[in-house]
C-alpha cells in the first residue's frame, strides 16, 4: 500500500477477507472520503468486494456502518456512512464517491491492462 505526503492511499482493493481492516483502516486515520475508481467485477472478475451495506447497518469487527444517504448521479453515485467504534460509542462520517470514472472505465478495462485475461 502506498501513501503520498497527503495521506493518500491509492492502491488498496478491498477482498471479503479485509473489510474489517478497510473500515479500521479508515477509523485509525480519520479518513472522512473513500474514491472508489473501480467497478466491483469486471470480465466475470471480482475486482473489490463490496465493502459497504445497502440499506441496513453492517458490523465489520468494532466498526457499525450504517448507511446515511446516497446521491445517484449519471456519472457517480455519493453514498454517506455513519461508522461507530462499539468499544466506545464514538461515530464518525465517511463519504464514499463510488464509480466516478462510469464512462471511461467501460473502455479501459483494467483486467487486460493487468495481465488478468
Amino acid at each position: 500500500m502506498l501513501a503520498d505526503d497527503l495521506g493518500i492511499r491509492n492502491d488498496f482493493a478491498v477482498v471479503a477477507d479485509t473489510v474489517e481492516d478497510f473500515w479500521r483502516m479508515l477509523w485509525e486515520h480519520n479518513s472522512t472520503i473513500v474514491v472508489m475508481l473501480t467497478k466491483l467485477q469486471e470480465m466475470g472478475r471480482e475486482k473489490c468486494y463490496q465493502y459497504w451495506p445497502d440499506t441496513r447497518s453492517a458490523r465489520y469487527q468494532y466498526f457499525v456502518v450504517d448507511p446515511h444517504a446516497e446521491y445517484v448521479m449519471p456519472e457517480y453515485t455519493l453514498r454517506e456512512f455513519k461508522v461507530t467504534d462499539a468499544r466506545v460509542s464514538k461515530s464518525s462520517f465517511v463519504s464514499a464517491l463510488l464509480n466516478s470514472c462510469q464512462e471511461w472505465c467501460r473502455n479501459w478495462p483494467t483486467a487486460t491492462i493487468w495481465g488478468w485475461v
